[in-house]
């Protein structure tokens, strides 16, 4: 058995003095028995002959170390009975050993100069003359008289690694020594010895490191003692996300579907203490809530001596997203923008006729689905797109019929679709398993026949002659001339008859109330509401519960948007969180959805209070999609739109995956990455400048910013790759010491690039 001393680390040199003294004084207790005396007397008996060695496992002996005493013996006229060791001589000893080898081994032998003696004893008593063989136990690090160092260097971890939450550091280094051998090589955590290797090649793994920056070292140690310290490098080691509760990921959540983005992370800590049946109350009465005018916002600009361009219009709209307490009214009517379209694509829409529909839109958000049919119908934006506005009954003689492109639209697009559907959005199937039409041609010319005889209001309509060309009003709704209307019968779907000699009026109400009673309507509408707020491939069991609240909204009601709005953010799909991590669930936020978050998200102000966006529907440099600017009636995707690929052969619809290209992409990356480079959009007094400081304090902590933007933009639903990858490569930018914005802002902004692009903003789950 080796005898085994424990000792703590060295430490100055009175500790050191100490720490001898221990040794001896152990060894000295291990075995206290006095030496035998030698068996004089016995004559013709010779006694054995014995030498003695000692070295330690390193040369020079580096403490602690392990020495080995090794004795040599034999004996001319018998055998050798046992080997007696001792720390000096005259003193007891405190090992014997009986057979050969004649070997003991110490270890943890601190620092100091030792003198050993052994002794051997024959088969019949006489004992040899004491053999003795000396020792020095130095410090690691004393050098040695032209003893050179060895030659150290870190191969890794590399120059500013980032690790992973949790994962262990691969250490390695190339370590030599130009005469001699290295020893070993130890790696250290700033000074904490966190590893180390005895042989090459010298690898090691630092177990469990805690988060933090880190500067990371090799030590090399050769034979003799000597040595050295390779160049620092430079780690971070994060920690695990900042944890987010369930409540507070799903009232995020509830934002993101209800809002153009929460206002700063304090509207999540409003929305939980109010909750969501509250929230939803107070944006529909709440004082301050109502939309403010469009057309009196172009009024205004009018007034302060700016153009009435279609400029003014598309910055109204923004002006209600970006700064307007009421973003449930926002979006909502936005997503009937996006139903009911109109476009100035071309572009040839008045200014005002766009200010009014949107007017229009918002008034109707939280209404009744009839009353915002019949007032898209008669809207004068509407009956110029769809070109209602001047069509005129048939005349045979001319070979002339009314339009029917509003008439087509209203139904395939608008209201009831192409296919009867069930409740819960799936398709009426004849006997022979096809789908089964809403209506044919017939009908679409009978609508169209209904719908004769209207233009602007303001003309004398008791003059035929004054139909065409009329004064052009857009700021009210068309009227009808009586004298341009069909009066014959119409016949609509399902055997619904108009009977001749109707009104204009009469007939359109008619018409459109035949539409409005259509059972289509609640899971055609429905489901698009659904697809605009929460995710694009609703159950249907969701879509048959919005549906039954279109056709009910608990008080007898037909058509009341709020219930079908309540229905569609509060449903338990909706709310579900477990729901939310499904494959399948959840879409792309379009991406003027996208640019407002960022814009709200950091309270983006200007100096006048407005802004100046315009068309972004440029792919190249915009965002593939402007508010008014979609490419046609279809808007800027369908929602039945199947994107080739795995997303098509799951049987998923991804609408606004259509407007998604190589070309939208990068346009897109420059257009975020020139916002997140500025930190604002626009310029002079209609710059709208993002607050950024409360990211700028977290510059030097790369987790603890990704952590926050997670909050902001994900739903706390980043994932490790993603957050890894963005940590990652905030790190590696310089380090913001005092005073260095540039650092702080170059971090800020590449995360805020890196978020931008991210699946997990990109899609919202």
């Amino acid at each position: 058995m080796p005898a085994s001393f424990a000792f703590r680390a060295c430490g100055p040199l009175a500790r050191q003095l100490l720490r001898v003294t221990t040794f001896v004084a152990a060894l000295l207790a291990a075995f206290p028995a006095p030496a035998r005396a030698t068996l004089a007397g016995l004559r013709g008996n010779l006694p054995p002959s014995l030498s003695l060695s000692v070295k330690g496992a390193s040369t020079p002996a580096i403490a602690p170390a392990t020495l080995t005493l090794e004795a040599v013996a034999s004996d001319p006229d018998g055998t050798v009975a046992k080997v007696s060791f001792s720390l000096g001589t005259g003193r007891g000893s405190f090992k014997t050993v009986t057979v050969a080898p004649y070997r003991v081994t110490i270890t943890d032998v601190p620092a100091g100069k030792y003198q050993f003696s052994a002794q051997a004893t024959d088969n019949a008593g006489a004992a040899s003359t004491v053999a003795t063989a000396s020792i020095e136990v130095k410090v690691a690090g004393t050098p040695t008289s032209g003893n050179k160092p060895p030659v150290v260097l870190l191969q890794a971890p590399a120059q500013s690694s980032w690790i992973e939450p949790g994962a262990s550091v691969a250490l390695a280094a190339t370590a030599s020594d130009p005469d001699g051998t290295v020893a070993r090589v130890e790696y250290f955590a700033g000074t904490v010895k966190v590893a180390e290797a005895l042989a090459s090649p010298w690898d090691a793994a630092w177990q469990s490191p805690l988060p933090g920056a880190w500067s990371v070292t090799a030590v090399a140690t050769d034979n003799l003692g000597a040595r050295t310290t390779s160049p620092a490098v430079a780690i971070f080691v994060a920690g695990p996300p900042a944890p987010v509760d369930s409540r507070t990921r799903d009232a995020a959540r509830f934002l993101t579907q209800a809002t153009f983005g929460m206002w700063g992370t304090e509207e999540i800590d409003a929305l939980k203490a109010v909750g969501y049946e509250n929230w939803i109350q107070n944006q529909v009465q709440g004082r301050g809530f109502q939309a403010r005018s469009h057309v009196q916002y172009v009024n205004d600009r009018k007034a302060a001596g700016e153009s009435v361009s279609e400029k003014r219009a598309y910055e109204a709209i923004w002006q209600q997203w970006l700064t307007e307490p009421g973003q449930l009214r926002a979006r909502v009517s936005f997503a009937l923008s996006e139903i009911f379209v109109i476009s100035n694509v071309a572009p040839d829409l008045d200014t005002y006729a766009m200010a009014s529909y949107m007017d229009m839109l918002n008034r109707n958000a939280f209404g009744n689905y009839r009353k915002l049919l019949e007032d898209v119908t008669l809207h004068p934006a509407m009956g110029y797109y769809l070109n209602m506005i001047g069509s005129r009954k048939a005349d045979p003689a001319k070979g002339t019929h009314p339009n029917e492109n509003y008439a087509r639209e209203v139904m395939q697009l608008f209201s009831i679709g192409l296919y009867k559907l069930n409740q819960d959005g799936s398709r009426v199937l004849d006997a022979a398993g096809q789908p089964v039409p809403t209506y044919d041609e017939s009908v679409v010319k009978a609508l169209a026949a209904a719908f004769t005889g209207w233009n602007f209001a303001g003309n004398d309509t008791s003059q035929p002659s004054t139909f065409n060309p009329p004064k052009e009003n857009w700021l009210e709704p068309m009227v009808p001339w009586e004298s341009w209307h069909d009066t014959g019968p119409k016949t609509l779907f399902d055997g619904i008859t108009l009977p001749a000699g109707q009104g204009a009026r009469k007939d359109l109400q008619d018409a459109l109330d035949a539409i409005f009673r259509h059972p289509n309507v609640g899971p055609f509408v429905g489901r698009q509401l659904i697809q605009r707020f929460v995710t694009s491939n609703p159950s249907p069991a969701y879509i048959a519960r919005v549906a039954a609240a279109f056709a009910n909204n608990g008080q007898g009601v037909r058509g009341d948007l709020l219930a079908v709005i309540r229905a569609v953010l509060l449903d338990p799909e909706a709310r579900d969180l477990n729901r939310a991590a499904q494959p399948g669930w959840g879409k792309q936020r379009e991406p003027v959805i996208r640019f407002a978050n960022f814009l709200r998200a950091f309270k983006a102000t200007s100096p006048s209070g407005r802004n100046r966006i315009h068309a972004l529907d440029d792919a190249d440099a915009g965002l593939n999609q402007s508010p008014l600017l979609a490419p046609s009636v279809f808007n800027f995707f369908s929602p039945n739109y199947r994107h080739p690929g795995a997303l098509a052969a799951a049987g998923l619809v991804a609408p606004e995956f259509q407007i998604t290209t190589e070309t939208s992409m990068v346009g897109g990356l420059n257009f975020f990455a020139h916002l997140a480079k500025n930190g604002y959009y626009g310029s002079g007094d209609t710059r709208l400048t993002m607050d950024l400081t409360g990211l700028n304090a977290l510059a030097s902590d790369p987790a603890a910013l990704v952590d926050r933007l997670n909050i902001l933009f994900m739903n706390g639903a980043m994932t490790p790759a993603t957050r890894n990858a963005i940590v990652a490569a905030v790190w590696r930018l310089p380090v913001p010491k005092t005073g260095d914005t540039s650092a702080i802002t170059n971090r800020v902004k590449a995360a805020l690039t890196m978020v931008a692009l991210s699946p997990e903003f990109a899609i919202q789950k």
